[in-house]
């Protein structure tokens, strides 16, 4: 690791046209340091975001782990994108699943749900969420398509989803689920979910 960084700083300095022996002294001295320290603060500020984004993920999945399991069984989020591309009209939007937590009888989906081409009924879904914000879906009543076919293979009867942003590339939104048939989720769990929401989306830096 220490012959790593030895080996990028003369990198470095060699780009900046000075060499090991302009850190004796004087002007040349002067701006070899400055790349060096330069160099190192840049280092130390990429590891700085790396442990942040670790920090971030962590904390994205506690935020869905707390809401309670007796009616909301399932908490995922997911990415509306273009395979790092901005959307666009004339490409295939796609769908992934970015976190999961699920508990019986749910199942994992985040390795089937990844790069997933989302026909004219999720798009409609997905348009409609941007609008109004807040979606509430209940499988008997969906329209066919993917959406609904994935809720009846894996046993979802009723889908809360939230937009929780998006930037130049991707749309975020959330979906919290249950196996029973119901009309809402009752008042302990949507103020849970309503916390974590605001959790979530500041730890997305939206």
């Amino acid at each position: 690791m220490v012959a790593a960084t030895i080996d990028e700083i003369r990198t470095e300095m060699a780009q900046n046209d000075i060499d090991w022996g302009a850190l004796i002294g004087g002007a040349a001295g002067a701006k070899a340091l400055d790349v060096l320290w330069n160099f190192l603060k840049i280092k130390s500020q990429a590891k700085s975001i790396a442990s942040r984004n670790i920090s971030d993920t962590v904390a994205i999945y506690t935020a869905l782990q707390s809401i309670p399991t007796h009616q909301c069984k399932r908490r995922i989020i997911f990415k509306a994108h273009n395979g790092g591309k901005a959307i666009d009209s004339r490409t295939q939007t796609r769908v992934s699943v970015m976190y999961e937590d699920f508990h019986d009888p749910f199942v994992s989906i985040i390795e089937e749900v990844q790069g997933w081409r989302m026909d004219e009924s999720y798009a409609r879904m997905v348009n409609t969420l941007c609008k109004e914000k807040l979606l509430i879906l209940s499988t008997n009543s969906m329209e066919k398509g993917r959406l609904k076919d994935l809720y009846e293979s894996t046993g979802v009867k009723y889908s809360c989803l939230h937009y929780l942003g998006e930037d130049a590339k991707s749309i975020y939104f959330s979906s919290f689920a249950s196996d029973n048939d119901i009309s809402e989720f009752d008042a302990a769990t949507r103020t849970k979910i309503e916390s974590a929401i605001d959790k979530i989306i500041k730890h997305l830096h939206l």
